[in-house]
């Protein structure tokens, strides 16, 4: 290992933590050092592959001497915790969106870390995306003249999509606002160039049988006078895809779905079981991959 290597503890092996590590193996500057997980098994298996220790609590992998990052991976409603006990070890920290469910955790978290005089960067990955970087060198090389307004569209199918429990459960940091959300306004804000002066805000919850956050429309105001909207709906009545040629978040859509193919997914499975009276697993190839992306209308004078 190179001493100007940034070594990397990974709090968390499921499947943001292990998408990371092979984000990080391919960093010239970075190398995985020591990982934490309650599951033995998958503690036997990082030790196996990297050569690195793996600890069954993320005290025992913050007291280490051997690490200097610690990015934490693990549910939202553990975040506030496992942030303190880095910030507390001297470790710098990268935590995943969304860094909290209230203002009060995550103002807490920001104040552990500047007492501990160490760095915590939230996981908002859309801002870093190409395109995005493109839209703002255009926006800052003043060739279309200064932002006034950006309104952002996203309709698709998140809510009916295959969920975790936590996914679905806003008190735990699910539903759009908080799981899509927290990308969203981080790509407006970044566009915006500055910070927000005042939000307004209404979400809707339409389906009880998933009783989530499933859309929202925000209006935000910059303190450099740039106005924005947010729109987003998980719902699956329609999708953004239809106004971008078929051009989807990860590029061409391979098919374009029937009306409200998600939900009808859902539906046939839960008569199915009911029919049944057994238990179904619903295997995520069921739902075939949908166009997606980011709408993003600049206005400028």
């Amino acid at each position: 290992m190179k001493s100007s290597q940034i070594r990397v503890g990974i709090a968390g092996l499921g499947i943001a933590g292990t998408e990371f590590i092979a984000n990080v193996e391919k960093h010239p500057n970075m190398t995985v050092s020591a990982a934490a997980t309650r599951d033995p098994k998958r503690r036997e298996q990082f030790e196996k592959d990297f050569n690195a220790n793996a600890y069954e609590t993320i005290e025992a992998m913050c007291a280490s001497d051997s690490i200097d990052l610690i990015y934490i991976a693990t549910p939202t409603e553990l975040h506030k915790e496992h942030v303190f006990i880095a910030a507390e070890n001297k470790k710098h920290i990268i935590v995943e969106k969304p860094i909290a469910t209230s203002i009060e955790e995550a103002s807490s978290m920001i104040e552990i870390c500047q007492k501990n005089n160490v760095h915590m960067l939230v996981g908002h990955s859309h801002s870093f995306e190409l395109p995005i970087i493109e839209m703002k060198k255009i926006i800052d090389s003043g060739q279309i003249g200064d932002v006034r307004m950006i309104n952002n569209l996203y309709y698709n199918d998140w809510i009916y999509r295959p969920r975790t429990p936590e996914e679905l459960d806003t008190s735990l940091g699910g539903g759009v606002t908080f799981r899509q959300g927290s990308h969203q306004f981080d790509i407006i804000r970044f566009l915006g160039g500055g910070n927000v002066r005042s939000v307004r805000a209404s979400t809707g919850r339409w389906d009880l049988k998933r009783n989530t956050e499933g859309s929202h429309s925000v209006w935000l105001e910059f303190e450099n006078g740039v106005t924005a909207t947010a729109i987003y709906n998980g719902y699956d009545h329609f999708h953004t895809t239809e106004l971008t040629f078929g051009l989807g978040e990860g590029g061409p859509v391979k098919s374009n779905q029937p009306y409200g193919n998600s939900r009808k997914q859902i539906e046939n499975t839960l008569s199915l079981r009911m029919k049944s009276n057994k238990k179904i697993v619903v295997a995520i190839n069921q739902f075939p991959p949908n166009g997606i992306i980011q709408l993003i209308i600049l206005f400028s004078v």
